[in-house]
């Protein structure tokens, strides 16, 4: 008898701990590069997660083009996302021309790392990049607040999850 009421009681906590963690956004893709356009549009869309946290101020209703410091993962990745141009480009040779185009407020700059992949999740960064010209010349600066998507790669079908964002702080 006391078995049966201990697995009666058990029976409701052994249900909810089967239960399938829903994602928060019904999002799924295929390839790496639907992980990065899903990315770039939460960063772009106002109503994003990411845009709070690094688009706002620097990503404004006058932005036109988003510069991306090109790396050679990012080969098959978006160039327009939600009307905005996402250009690739080797930000330390044109730090100058990006420095006048970011005080016109039409550009921002940031760095996006390789989705790095892992047994349970996967995770993506997105650095803001300070381009400021001053007295001495122009220079860049990553800001030391960054953005970590992160996804869930199902193998069974095979699919990204899109699992939520977070702020990482760099010391």
């Amino acid at each position: 008898m006391k078995r049966l009421l201990f697995i009666a009681l058990l029976l409701p906590v052994l249900a909810f701990a089967q239960q399938e963690e829903k994602p928060i956004k019904d999002w799924e893709g295929l390839k790496i590069r639907d992980c990065q356009e899903f990315f770039l549009s939460e960063l772009i869309s106002t109503e994003g997660d990411v845009h709070p946290l690094i688009g706002k101020g620097r990503i404004t209703e006058n932005t036109k083009t988003i510069y991306i410091f090109n790396q050679a993962y990012l080969k098959e990745a978006p160039k327009n996302v939600n009307g905005i141009e996402i250009q690739y480009i080797d930000v330390d040779s044109n730090l100058k021309w990006l420095a006048g185009e970011v005080k016109k407020n039409d550009a921002a700059v940031f760095y996006m790392s390789n989705l790095h992949i892992d047994p349970s999740t996967c995770e993506m960064y997105v650095f803001p990049i300070d381009v400021k010209s001053g007295m001495f010349g122009t220079k860049m600066q990553y800001n030391t607040k960054s953005v970590k998507m992160n996804f869930f790669y199902n193998y069974d079908p095979p699919r990204f999850h899109y699992k939520g964002v977070e702020v990482v702080m760099l010391d």
